[in-house]
């Protein structure tokens, strides 16, 4: 079984690490692992399975998801989509000369789309999966809803959504299956709860505004005001670091906002600096886990994202920006506090009633590793994955 994998993201975030649990599982069954990937931390991951890794300058996106669909002066991204183009044709090419034929295409995220279509130019004959991790565009009369699905309709044969909010908001597609994102570490890890005096606060992500970095130090600043304690750390880098004209001309206009020397310096204005710890690049994410009390999620994007699995995984709750919870991930008041995107004093209150009330907390934590037990198993999820290869592969 030859399977050929895409991603266009090149930083090793919360996509890349929920295929990295998957490819833990896959690789030790009967599959050749092709990768074609944009440059970036997540290939130092990736090779640890295979050695058969393209990487390109970028790979063409369009993102139709419900927070960063094309509108208004976000149209501008698609400058570098299509700069992206000729780099992405390039990446196949060298894949077909190289490695001829792949059974099957598992792409990493819906975004990628364009990405496939000129994939399956070279490789016409594979059976295609598309993994989508991220809120889809709900408005379904609008013509690149309809278009996208039409592109489903007619080149997908598998869509897997992480969760059940994702599914709810993807075209409606026959073959959509659920299969919940995994975390595994080391079976010898701690993870009871450890007191102390001050609520130490986790937050996992890029430093972008998508992910909710400045909604959390508004938050923070109006905890602060009202004298409580509390200590903040920020395990994640910069969304973009590259020296790409159109990257840069994109943050200039404020459409891909995240910047770490702006977020310290919002950090000091806000007097926040003895309680705010920048960590950068967490490799070792299991020691920053046990050391905090509770996981804040204050994610733009409206859903339930990786980190609160691995934070359940540790016994540790979420204060998560989701206004639809299901079960398969959070459960309000029961696995953590559910607070709605974008409202700093909502998450305030939450990080505020966390401060007063850490019995509950614990009592949260553990329910959170129940539902863990329950939808994130790595290896039971992977082995369903591994069954739709075979299905489609058979079928072939």
């Amino acid at each position: 079984m030859r399977v050929l994998y895409i991603d266009g993201v090149g930083v090793f975030g919360g996509a890349c690490r929920s295929l990295y649990e998957n490819l833990e599982y896959l690789s030790k069954r009967n599959i050749d692992l092709f990768f074609i990937i944009q440059e970036g931390t997540i290939r130092e991951y990736y090779s640890k399975f295979s050695n058969n890794i393209i990487t390109s300058i970028g790979l063409t996106r369009f993102d139709n998801t419900q927070y960063s669909h094309y509108r208004g002066l976000r149209w501008l991204v698609l400058m570098r989509e299509i700069f992206y183009i000729p780099f992405t044709l390039i990446a196949m090419t060298r894949a077909k000369v190289l490695w001829k034929k792949v059974d099957l295409i598992h792409v990493n995220e819906i975004t990628e789309i364009f990405s496939l279509l000129i994939a399956k130019i070279f490789f016409r004959d594979s059976k295609v999966i598309v993994h989508c991790r991220s809120i889809y565009r709900k408005k379904e009369s609008s013509l690149r809803n309809r278009f996208i699905k039409f592109l489903i309709n007619n080149n997908v044969d598998i869509l897997i959504a992480i969760d059940k909010n994702v599914k709810k908001s993807l075209p409606k597609f026959s073959n959509t299956f659920v299969i919940n994102n995994s975390f595994s570490v080391d079976n010898n890890i701690e993870k009871r709860y450890k007191k102390s005096n001050i609520l130490k606060i986790g937050y996992v992500g890029s430093i972008s505004e998508m992910k909710g970095i400045y909604d959390l130090l508004e938050a923070l600043k109006i905890v602060k005001e009202k004298n409580k304690k509390f200590e903040l750390m920020i395990a994640g880098s910069q969304i973009h670091t590259n020296k790409f004209y159109l990257t840069s001309i994109l943050k200039k206009l404020n459409i891909q906002k995240g910047d770490t020397k702006e977020v310290t310096e919002i950090v000091k204005k806000f007097n926040l600096e003895s309680e705010v710890l920048f960590l950068g690049q967490v490799k070792n994410i299991s020691r920053f886990y046990q050391k905090i009390d509770v996981l804040c999620f204050p994610s733009r994007l409206n859903a339930p994202g990786r980190p609160i699995i691995e934070a359940s995984y540790f016994k540790k709750p979420s204060i998560a920006c989701i206004s639809e919870p299901y079960e398969d991930t959070f459960i309000n008041h029961r696995t953590g506090i559910a607070v709605n995107p974008a409202k700093p004093n909502e998450l305030a209150d939450a990080i505020l009633f966390s401060i007063d009330n850490k019995k509950e907390l614990i009592k949260m934590g553990e329910n959170a590793y129940k539902n863990y037990k329950r939808y994130n198993d790595p290896e039971q999820n992977s082995r369903r994955i591994y069954n739709l290869y075979k299905k489609l592969i058979l079928k072939a």
